[in-house]
């Protein structure tokens, strides 16, 4: 993000900080989900004003919903039978697939005909777009249980109604451990993906789940859910201590605390 991104895109000394001036204009306070993304955000941005420590308002779903009832007014929406065991499948775009400006071209290596036979007629993929892809007008159609969900109005609702995910790079990893369920990463082009994106931070240490790179790899790390949840429960904990301890369903009050202090009751 901010002046790494920027770089990566070609813009000139001056065209990056034109950008970090109308940031810096544009901000009083920026709300964030954990301390220790304060120096990224110093660092990325320049910025010299006032941080909120919170957590995201909008993980505050996660934990306080009915997850279960949620799961029934989803399935029922996208036409999925409850008795499923219900994939979701979120790959992030890819710079290489851009076709404009925020659009690009749907990521199609895993290949959800083959894996939706590995795994047999009990579960469902749930295929979620990035926003960049929605943009676009193909869509996946035509194959069994495997339904695009890439115009569904919620990810938290699409997050509450899925036992597993397929994910990659993208930061719908952090708001899914928060359930603590489990996550396959499909990460086949991991180099050159970090080639024209550096991150943050390294990968390592912030994909808490098996690293798959084929379609086979990735049915059989789906094969047993139970058993993937089991192995993987201390590293996603591990994982929500660092990224997600002010994830906790209050993220909203702390908030409105800050901007609204104590006073008058009206």
């Amino acid at each position: 993000m901010g002046i790494d991104f920027w770089r990566s895109k070609g813009f000139t000394d001056e065209e990056v900080q034109r950008s970090v001036d109308r940031v810096n204009r544009e901000w009083d306070t920026l709300l964030v989900p954990s301390e220790e993304c304060v120096a990224y955000y110093r660092e990325q941005y320049d910025f010299e004003g006032d941080f909120l420590v919170t957590g995201y308002p909008r993980c505050d779903a996660l934990v306080n919903d009915d997850a279960s009832a949620v799961r029934r007014t989803v399935l029922s929406r996208v036409g999925v039978d409850e008795g499923q065991t219900v994939v979701l499948y979120a790959p992030t775009y890819r710079d290489r697939l851009n076709t404009r400006m925020f659009a690009a071209a749907r990521f199609d290596e895993l290949e959800l005909g083959r894996l939706a036979t590995l795994l047999g007629p009990g579960y469902t993929l749930l295929v979620r777009g990035h926003n960049n892809n929605q943009r676009e007008l193909d869509r996946v159609t035509g194959m069994a249980q495997v339904v695009d969900v890439t115009d569904y109005p919620d990810i938290n609702e699409l997050t509450l109604a899925c036992e597993v995910a397929v994910l990659d790079y993208s930061s719908l990893r952090f708001d899914w451990a928060i359930t603590g369920k489990p996550m396959v990463f499909f990460v086949p082009d991991l180099e050159d993906y970090f080639a024209l994106r550096r991150p943050l931070f390294p990968y390592e240490g912030t994909a808490p789940g098996p690293w798959t790179s084929t379609t086979e790899e990735v049915a059989a790390a789906l094969g047993d859910v139970p058993g993937l949840r089991t192995k993987y429960a201390a590293d996603i904990e591990q994982f929500n201590q660092r990224f997600n301890a002010l994830h906790d369903g209050h993220a909203t009050e702390r908030v409105l605390a800050a901007f609204f202090t104590d006073g008058d009751d009206a």
